[in-house]
């Protein structure tokens, strides 16, 4: 361990590798870039495998201070020894994890043994119950928790055991230029930018707006920047109401290419998710001189920043037509600059980059100046997956090392089982809780 008279500024963020084109990815490489020039020493630990590629991440967000989480048992005790291993290792004083509970488990058996100092941060980016769960179960283990929206941060409050003084709030930020440009009030050049799935996203209430534009024969072109899981039946039921002139598929972007071929394309993004803890491309649009047109998730309210017919254009979640009759009104030059307008100075204000970075640095550094939290460890069983009969015949760490040497890893399906972003499940008295305090919170 480091001497006792020089204070350890090193920080350790581990850090899923398989969604290199998501807005947690490009929060986490300008954090960096930012942190690169202050007082703090930062690394970055990031899963590797097969869906969790670190050299592709690595050649979009080269960060030089960067270890690697190799599994190759691909077993839960394998990823809790990756990380236990860079720990000891790097030795820092601070464990910060990204979507990787992992951390948490590891971090029960640091300070058991070797690292009984060492302070452990979650990170929140998303409004799922098990994430909730999991934070609730290895509460013994966090010290704090940062959060990206204020609606996160209530829902902490109410659902887990963390304290309130344990809750943080730093936001996503995002480049702020100059915003001038021209824009076409006769042709809604619409913008879909993010990752293509029914579960959080609603793609299928896209599919209902394009039915009600068509109905209305508005003059419209709708881009489409991204990828995920239901993209072949999101673009097939699209093609079924409107023509190859009106829908153009971009593919996945890079942040790059996204300015150039979507934001510089585009007039107008279109919003139709069911929660968002940003969300990180609205201010990115913002920021472009996009008008956003967003639908009333959960996480809107809390947050404070968004206004209908202030800075944006808000209509209830699945309501396609009250989003059409907002995009219809945008034919009024006025309101559209008047939007341009107030949306960028929201995000210069509040969701700069700059702003992001100072909140974030804030956050770390009072954790490191803190005394770390001590409580007993949550009641509940926390035994570690077993993935075959290997585990049950020769036990964990035996099991693993025998899958290391006949290089027969456990069954993976995908980025998920890989390097899970939640362990526990939620049962149905959970959920119902979980969504009674949400839309409580939100009303």
């Amino acid at each position: 361990m480091n001497s006792k008279d020089q204070q350890n500024n090193r920080i350790l963020i581990v850090s899923p590798a398989a969604y290199p084109l998501g807005g947690v990815a490009v929060w986490l490489d300008y954090l960096l870039t930012g942190f690169s020039q202050s007082e703090l020493d930062v690394h970055l630990a990031l899963a590797d495998g097969h869906f969790h590629n670190a050299s592709s991440y690595l050649q979009r967000y080269p960060y030089a201070q960067t270890v690697r989480l190799d599994n190759p048992a691909g077993t839960q005790y394998g990823r809790v020894e990756a990380i236990i291993s860079a720990v000891r290792k790097l030795d820092p004083a601070l464990l910060v994890s990204v979507n990787i509970p992992d951390v948490y488990r590891a971090a029960r058996t640091l300070r058991a043994t070797s690292h009984a100092g060492l302070k452990v941060v979650g990170t929140v980016h998303g409004l799922e119950p098990q994430i909730f769960k999991d934070l609730d179960h290895y509460s013994d283990a966090i010290d704090q928790v940062i959060v990206t929206n204020r609606l996160t941060e209530e829902m902490l409050a109410e659902l887990t055991g963390i304290e309130a003084k344990q809750i943080s709030y730093a936001p996503y930020g995002v480049q702020v230029g100059d915003r001038a440009r021209e824009y076409d009030t006769k042709c809604l050049r619409l913008l879909y930018c993010g990752r293509i799935e029914e579960s959080q996203k609603r793609c299928s209430h896209i599919v209902e707006i394009v039915k009600q534009l068509e109905l209305k024969q508005l003059d419209y072109v709708l881009r489409i920047a991204g990828d995920g899981p239901d993209k072949n039946r999101f673009l097939a039921d699209l093609t079924k109401f409107a023509s190859a002139e009106r829908i153009k598929y971009l593919g996945a972007l890079s942040a790059q290419e996204l300015q150039v071929k979507g934001y510089g394309e585009s007039d107008i993004l279109l919003l139709t998710s069911e929660w968002e803890t940003g969300p990180i491309v609205a201010w990115e649009a913002m920021a472009a001189g996009l008008v956003v047109v967003c639908s009333r998730y959960f996480g809107l309210v809390c947050e404070g920043a968004l206004k209908h017919r202030h800075n944006c254009l808000i209509f209830d979640q699945g309501d396609a037509k009250a989003a059409t009759e907002s995009l219809s009104s945008l034919s009024d030059p006025e309101l559209f600059g008047k939007l341009i307008q107030n949306g960028f100075a929201l995000v210069r204000q509040r969701y700069s980059r700059e702003t992001s970075i100072v909140a974030w640095k804030r956050c770390f550094t009072a954790v490191l100046g803190a005394e770390s939290v001590r409580r007993a460890p949550a009641p509940q069983t926390d035994a570690i997956a077993t993935h075959g009969r290997l585990e049950s015949f020769f036990g964990q760490a035996l099991a693993t090392r025998i899958r290391e040497l006949i290089r027969k890893p456990a069954y993976i399906g995908d980025a998920g089982d890989e390097w899970p972003h939640s362990f526990m499940q939620a049962d149905s008295s959970y959920i119902k809780r979980f969504d009674k305090t949400l839309r409580e919170l939100e009303s």
